[in-house]
């Protein structure tokens, strides 16, 4: 399991540590099969990942669903990023918790377009 959850992590893109604090709450296998592709036998691994980025004290949750393929290079596991396949991403901003406490404040006035220019400012200086 410790191969997939590696490949799922890198695959989705939560070795980043500059998103923040990326902690791996449940990587779920939900179905595995072989393929020949070319000369290799390939290995997919179809999964469902849920996890928690927590940037400058406010923790979001992310989820992704996908297949992540493996084959295995002498004694060791490599991904084959050209077969794997992500057919689901809830990944919202990575906020701070003064931007994230801004925009869940009461404000009639404040349109969905106005929001998502606080969200758009906050990313980017967060980069």
């Amino acid at each position: 399991m410790n191969e997939i959850e590696n490949a799922v992590t890198q695959y989705v893109g939560m070795a980043r540590s500059d998103i923040g604090d990326v902690k791996l709450d449940e990587c779920k296998i939900l179905k595995e099969y072989t393929q020949k592709v070319g000369d290799d036998d390939v290995f997919f691994r179809q999964f469902k990942a849920n996890y928690t980025v927590t940037y400058k004290n406010n923790p979001s949750k992310h989820s992704f669903e996908g297949t992540v393929a493996l084959h295995k290079q002498g004694q060791k596991w490599e991904m084959r990023k050209d077969q794997c396949i992500l057919t689901y991403a809830y990944s919202p901003p990575v906020l701070d918790a003064a931007t994230q406490t801004t925009l869940e404040q009461p404000d009639p006035g404040r349109s969905e377009e106005a929001k998502q220019k606080i969200r758009e400012q906050a990313k980017q200086t967060n980069q």
